[in-house]
């Protein structure tokens, strides 16, 4: 991936959009349901990205793609300090998206059954994912990690035309994963 510099408000110059193969129309955005993906976490291997990550490590390095008409644009943001990288589809040799199954439970929160302490906790799969980028000629991937929230509209977002012959989808063979913080728990009916 290449270093691209912004405008101020974060907008492609004309000369390195237009070598993407510049942006979708308004129009064609709305009907091929956007061009870009929800947030994911950069973890490695963009050098311009981890000079960012070793300003402030503590904080989280957040991420999104947006597909252009010949490329990909990877946009971090890491406390308000926004860098862009990108490259063409031909320098991209493979996307791979693992799965990682989560088990969180549901349970009613009304109902006489809640109400006497008979109720029974019901477990539900979700799944979170890592992203690994490959580029022609590198065997250093670019490593993205998918929030629960967000793992279907990023796997949908890689099941594209543009990306058919490039991205690979499995699911971990690990047991699932536990909600031991109960965070998935609590906030479950935002998920998927």
């Amino acid at each position: 991936m290449k270093p691209i510099k912004t405008a101020s408000h974060g907008e492609l110059r004309s000369t390195d959009s237009d070598k993407l193969g510049g942006q979708f129309t308004w129009r064609e955005k709305l009907k091929m349901g956007g061009s870009g993906t929800s947030k994911i976490l950069y973890r490695s291997g963009i050098p311009y990205f981890d000079e960012l990550s070793k300003i402030a490590e503590d904080e989280l390095a957040y991420a999104n793609f947006e597909l252009f008409r010949n490329g990909l644009v990877v946009r971090f943001n890491r406390v308000t300090k926004l860098r862009v990288a990108g490259c063409t589809m031909e320098e991209i040799e493979r996307i791979t998206l693992v799965a990682f199954r989560v088990r969180i439970s549901r349970r009613a929160s009304f109902g006489p059954q809640y109400i006497i302490g008979l109720f029974k906790p019901t477990f539900r799969i979700v799944h979170r994912g890592e992203i690994s980028l490959y580029l022609v000629g590198s065997d250093q991937p670019m490593i993205f990690d998918v929030l629960v929230g967000n793992f279907k509209a990023i796997k949908q977002f890689f099941e594209r035309p543009p990306f058919y012959s490039k991205f690979h989808y499995s699911v971990s063979p690990n047991q699932p994963e536990l909600d031991f913080s109960h965070y998935l728990t609590t906030f479950g009916v935002m998920i998927e």
